[in-house]
């Protein structure tokens, strides 16, 4: 897991210039699922309040 981890961020190093900067902040926040996922719980407890 720890490699597979350290691969998949030099691969998003390497792949961030190409990357169309409209879509370089998309595939940040995709690479992060925990950090996508944080604002959806923040929305939900908003909701219930």
């Amino acid at each position: 897991i720890v490699n597979r981890s350290t691969t998949n961020s030099l691969d998003f190093s390497n792949k961030n210039p190409p990357i169309d900067p409209l879509k370089s902040p998309r595939s940040y926040e995709h690479s992060d699922p925990i950090a996508d996922r944080i604002p959806c719980v923040v929305v939900e407890l908003s909701s219930q309040t």
